[in-house]
Order: structure tokens, then C-alpha cells, then sequence
């Protein structure tokens, strides 16, 4: 049986530290935010690692529509 390729309105399973991330994004933190809690969590290099697999994956699946700059 073949694979079939999920929808973009699929669920996705995420670890600890996404749902963490997410949850904070959700009430306001910023991506700075995140990354200093993901550093706390996961120290400096697995931290810094996670942070861009997390943005590029949030990218990516474009959960991300906009960036305020303010």
C-alpha cells in the first residue's frame, strides 16, 4: 500500500518543546522568546538547532501568515 500524502488541514504530532513553543506564540511571545525557552530547555547548540528546524518547518507548512514588526 502506497503512502498518501497528507492535506495541508492534516493534524501533526509535535514533541514537548514545539507544543511548548507554540503555546507560547499563541499568547503573544516572541520568536526571541522562544528561542531563549528552547536554550533554557535544550541548552545553547540543540536550542539554536531546534529553533530554525521549528521556523523553517512553521514556514514551510505555512502556519506562519505574517510577521508583525513592531
Amino acid at each position: 500500500m502506497e503512502a498518501q500524502s497528507c492535506p495541508p488541514t492534516c493534524l501533526k504530532r509535535v514533541d514537548a518543546h514545539q507544543y511548548e513553543a507554540l503555546h507560547r506564540a499563541q499568547a503573544g511571545s516572541t520568536f526571541a522568546g522562544l528561542c531563549h525557552m528552547l536554550v533554557a530547555r535544550v541548552g545553547e547548540a540543540g536550542g539554536i538547532v531546534k529553533d530554525g528546524a521549528l521556523l523553517a518547518g512553521w514556514l514551510g507548512s505555512e502556519l506562519i501568515t505574517g510577521v508583525d514588526t513592531t
